[in-house]
């Protein structure tokens, strides 16, 4: 049976905490083996607060607020909004649809989408300042009272590009809104770049003393914490006598040992680490358990491939991530459950943790080109 989640009422505090949980559910990284991601998403609200992996085009920040403003201006009652909204994003997207445009919701699935736009971009609009979250109780706007007035024709846009006036909108209402965070230097810089992860920026530089020790925090446990899920679907190949998915791995486990920097992982404060990821979100003890131990093995000579080869089944590390995925799964476990080893694709959570930054590095590039910076 599909999993499903609705609401019945139309408290709008109760939508938002079910928009919450469907934001959560729909990460693209919430493939997450080793119960990571709640580390991984609070360093990425402190660098980039509002964002999100499934969110797509920039606009959808201010096409959102116009179809429920449109509502508002036209006086629909509030057990009506949710209906109505739906059809006219609906509508937005029909018209997208027969652009080119790269990012539109909807291209394939039509008015069979289900998951819409207001709830992928709804927590994000709230951390902007482009919603209120109380506003709509006492009679006044939900949205931000300089939000630019919608396209002609709306709900029929031709466009997700930004225009000069909205990508100086958003810059200003990130700016506002989460002024200590990276996203705002970003966004008020404008100027587009080319790289694989944040910590690899041009101008790194230039950032604030504060985004510079995230960042290596962020950049220290990407690096480190990477070998895990590759030693994790190393051991689930052998179990599944999976020869090629073996010499894949292996291959890949080593290069990630002797690419990982030494010297900064045995000078990192994993105090002040820990401190970091704790100011969003509260971790679990369980997983800090398994990160501590993971990079107390990384310092020492246990993931050292040169000394001491491949880690064995019956390896430190390899207990450790066997009885994390144990811990969380219980009965769900690949190591005891065989029908779902056997439906094991042969990757499962094997990503490097990037904190949204492909997102971010697209929206900035938006940002840009709506100023005429690109």
């Amino acid at each position: 049976m599909p999993f499903t989640l609705s609401w019945v009422d139309h408290d709008q505090q109760a939508r938002d905490r079910a928009e919450k949980v469907l934001a959560l559910l729909g990460e693209r990284e919430a493939r997450d083996e080793l119960g990571l991601g709640p580390i991984r998403d609070s360093l990425s609200d402190l660098l980039f607060p509002g964002t999100s992996t499934i969110q797509t085009r920039l606009r959808y920040f201010l096409i959102v607020p116009w179809v429920y403003r449109t509502l508002e201006d036209e006086g629909i009652a509030d057990d009506e909004v949710w209906t109505k909204g739906r059809d006219l994003e609906l509508k937005v997207s029909e018209h997208l649809r027969a652009t080119s445009e790269a990012g539109v919701f909807g291209r394939r699935a039509g008015r069979r989408l289900r998951r819409l736009p207001s709830s992928v971009y709804w927590l994000g609009l709230g951390t902007w300042g482009l919603r209120h979250d109380s506003a709509g109780q006492n009679g006044a706007s939900r949205w931000h009272r300089g939000l630019p007035k919608r396209p002609s024709g709306f709900p029929q846009i031709d466009t997700l590009d930004l225009t000069a006036a909205e990508a100086e909108y958003l810059q200003d209402r990130v700016a506002q809104s989460v002024p200590d965070s990276l996203l705002a230097h970003l966004f008020r810089l404008a100027r587009p770049a080319e790289c694989r992860f944040a910590w690899q920026h041009p101008g790194y530089a230039e950032f604030r003393e504060s985004h510079r020790a995230a960042l290596e925090h962020a950049r220290l446990f990407s690096e480190v914490i990477y070998g895990a899920p590759l030693l994790y679907n190393l051991l689930l190949a052998r179990r599944a006598q999976r020869e090629d998915k073996i010499t894949e791995y292996r291959k890949e486990l080593e290069t990630w040992a002797l690419d990982l920097d030494r010297s900064a992982l045995d000078n990192w404060s994993v105090m002040d680490f820990w401190s970091t990821v704790c100011r969003r979100r509260r971790i679990n003890p369980g997983a800090r358990d398994f990160v501590d131990g993971w990079i107390d093995l990384a310092r020492t000579s246990a993931l050292d491939v040169e000394r001491h080869g491949i880690p064995a089944d019956d390896s430190p590390p390899a207990r450790l991530v066997r009885m994390r995925e144990k811990t969380l799964k219980r009965e769900r476990s690949r190591f005891l459950n065989r029908r779902l080893l056997d439906q094991w694709g042969g990757a499962a959570g094997v990503y490097r943790m990037d904190y949204r930054w492909n997102n971010v590095r697209n929206y900035v590039r938006e940002v840009a080109a709506g100023l005429g910076q690109e």
